[in-house]
């Protein structure tokens, strides 16, 4: 498996975890300060963690068995009550975005998300249930995930380049 492919794998695994996992409930405002996070820290050649770091980010430690492991993912939190952003170690077009995870109170908790999203930044469309928001020459998308019993969100934060 080629380096591109296990990065879209581990991203993938990491973004579908909310269902399982015990991800913090994040409030609307949490989650729109780390979408601007994220659009501040994507650029064209890849996100800039230093960045994310001087917001207030930290960098989490992945571990297989008590040893520190080198993945082409690299996952970072900032409080107990902030959403967990992940990003790829690659640079170029293929690492150029992050994605941010975080939980919800309720399913209906979404559509309060999405309108602070639509508040937040410029509306871009809809598609499928997702949600599409410009952030300067970032494009935002923002999907509900989870479960019933685990409501979750997942933003895909990407470089787009200048807004046309």
């Amino acid at each position: 498996m080629n380096k591109a492919a296990l990065t879209i794998s581990a991203v993938t695994a990491f973004a579908a975890a909310p269902a399982a996992a015990n991800i913090p409930i994040v409030t609307p405002e949490t989650a729109v300060e780390s979408a601007r996070d994220c659009a501040a820290a994507a650029g064209p050649e890849g996100v800039d963690i230093d960045i994310l770091v001087e917001r207030g980010w930290s960098l989490t430690r992945i571990e297989e068995e008590g040893e520190a492991v080198d993945t082409p993912v690299r996952v970072l939190g900032k409080s107990s009550r902030s959403p967990l952003i992940i990003t790829s170690t690659m640079v170029g077009p293929a690492g150029k975005g992050c994605i941010i995870i975080g939980g919800l109170k309720k399913r209906k908790s979404f559509e309060e998300l999405r309108g602070a999203f639509g508040k937040a930044f410029t509306v871009a469309g809809a598609k499928n249930g997702d949600g599409y928001f410009r952030i300067g020459s970032d494009i935002a998308i923002l999907s509900q995930t989870g479960s019933r019993r685990k409501p979750a969100f997942r933003v895909a934060v990407t470089e787009l380049g200048e807004k046309n």
